[in-house]
């Protein structure tokens, strides 16, 4: 299992669509909007919007890496790839816990480089929260694997990448991350799968609010995070079920 987790690792890393979507594109959208007109706006938390639309870039980015990295599968299954590590002896755990850690390490890259690029431009965090934040995130967007194996066990190779960052770039915008929404957008975003997740890094920062400064109801944001976390760990099972019986 250390070849093909090395192996696997090493062909998403060289993979021109998890460079340019996962990790350009965010860095590029992180420059539009947290370097945009009133960025410096220091919280008294002690740190600047720069500094949240950081952990919000990052959280996508990692969440977009990760499930691409699930995706995958989709590319193991057509290429046999998947019985051929079945037959080797490979147990079921053993791929689930391999998948799970080259997504994670996946969202480690696009999360660090972009907490790197903020520090260096003005982002301001308390310092606890660049640590506290980094951890969660990578811990998080890892749960998105699933999420990604799922529909690359039931997609074809060549669109399942595709549309796994395509549905990640929609709910992120629908889940309050891209840019602040209000009214009944934002009624709906607050049941979209990364809301949840979204406003527990940002709790503390922000008092409690969301970025128009809506107080947002901790009950409600903790049942979105449990029942999504569930959700994604489902995917995951019924993914392995689907891959071994095609």
């Amino acid at each position: 299992m250390r070849t093909y987790f090395l192996t696997r690792l090493r062909h998403e890393i060289l993979s021109p669509y998890q460079i340019l979507f996962s990790i350009l594109m965010p860095i590029l959208m992180f420059n539009i909007f947290g370097h945009s007109k009133g960025s410096d706006y220091m919280l008294p938390t002690g740190a600047n919007a720069s500094g949240i639309i950081v952990i919000q870039m990052a959280f996508y980015s990692a969440i977009l890496a990760s499930t691409m990295s699930g995706s995958m599968l989709a590319h193991e299954r057509e290429t046999q790839w998947t019985r051929t590590l079945y037959l080797a002896g490979a147990s079921v755990p053993m791929l689930v816990l391999s998948r799970f850690a080259v997504s994670l390490c996946m969202s480690v890259i696009p999360t660090t480089l972009l907490y790197i690029i903020a520090a260096c431009t003005g982002a301001i965090l308390p310092t606890r929260w660049w640590i506290i934040t980094w951890i969660l995130i990578v811990v998080i967007s890892t749960l998105f694997s699933g999420f990604g194996q799922y529909i690359g066990s039931i997609f074809p190779d060549r669109t399942a990448g595709g549309l796994a960052s395509a549905l990640i770039v929609l709910l992120a915008f629908m889940s309050d991350i891209f840019v602040p929404l209000e009214g009944f957008m934002f009624r709906c975003a607050q049941f979209m799968p990364l809301f949840g997740f979204k406003s527990a890094l940002t709790w503390e920062l922000l008092s409690g609010h969301n970025a128009t400064g809506e107080q947002l109801n901790l009950a409600f944001v903790s049942a979105n995070i449990a029942v999504w976390s569930l959700i994604m760990l489902t995917l995951s099972v019924v993914a392995v079920r689907l891959s071994r019986r095609r």
